[in-house]
């Protein structure tokens, strides 16, 4: 939730997994039909919250998520109700029994339960790249830890192997995935993967971006004139200086002096027999 409003507070979703909301959707949505066909309140309620709460996510990362991410959310969405409403379909009309619509309810949630859980892991090959862990929100990783935990506990204590089964495994992937983010801590990439960023100001000089060696000076001035007024309008910097070069050249010898002092001026002039100004 806390990445999700600093997302719409910044308009800025960063490198946070879009990937994994519309999940929560098809995943607590699954769930409810099967509380619903089992006569499970206990069930049912907590996974209706997750599918308002999985629209919000949702929603609010396809208003800020690059066009790639926005075509993956939908894409996810697409699939993942078709596969819903085939669900539906096929025990509202197929005439099964009510053991029968449990099983079909039962493995289309496990199946999307196990996609959920693995949905995460789509960016494991990227932190392992950079090591960084900045993909992986670790607050999701530990709630999803704990999700399974507390479902594996709670099949076990109905004897409903729905429940434990995918959410066992579901609790081991996302101790893995915690586990990522302990060893690949997040490097900053912006406000959504982290606290806000700083912005470079004379107060915060380490912050204050450079030109690379042999950069152009132009888009330097035209990036820095517009933080904080670091530079005035107008500046051009100079190219960058090469020390080595320098540390070669020939020192220039002092020119001789135009002038003589003025004792020197004074001892001249009693040679002459002239009068010193005093």
């Amino acid at each position: 939730m806390r990445a999700i409003l600093r997302t719409r507070r910044t308009l800025n979703l960063g490198e946070l997994n879009s990937l994994v909301f519309p999940v929560i959707v098809a995943n607590c949505g699954g769930w409810v039909a099967y509380g619903i066909v089992r006569l499970d309140p206990f069930v049912f309620a907590p996974n209706a919250l997750g599918v308002l709460l999985g629209l919000f996510y949702s929603l609010s990362a396809l208003c800020f998520a690059d066009k790639q991410a926005q075509d993956r959310i939908v894409q996810a969405f697409f699939f993942f109700t078709t596969l819903l409403l085939l669900a539906a379909g096929v025990t509202t009309f197929g005439h099964f029994s009510l053991a029968n619509n449990v099983f079909i309810w039962g493995i289309v949630s496990n199946f999307i339960s196990l996609t959920y859980y693995t949905a995460p892991l789509s960016t494991i090959a990227k932190v392992f790249h950079t090591r960084s862990a900045a993909s992986l929100h670790a607050p999701i990783c530990a709630m999803n830890m704990v999700n399974g935990v507390l479902w594996t506990a709670y099949g076990f204590a109905t004897a409903q192997p729905f429940l434990f089964v995918p959410n066992a495994i579901g609790a081991a992937l996302a101790l893995f995935q915690v586990a990522l983010c302990c060893i690949f801590r997040s490097k900053v990439h912006g406000p959504p993967g982290g606290g806000d960023a700083e912005a470079p100001t004379a107060h915060n000089p380490a912050s204050r971006p450079y030109p690379a060696p042999g950069a152009a000076t132009d888009d330097y001035m035209a990036s820095t004139n517009s933080v904080d007024g670091l530079l005035p309008p107008r500046t051009v910097l100079s190219a960058p200086v090469n020390f080595a070069e320098l540390s070669h050249m020939p020192i220039a010898e002092a020119a001789p002096a135009k002038r003589r002092s003025r004792g020197a001026h004074a001892r001249a002039s009693f040679d002459e027999g002239a009068t010193v100004p005093m």
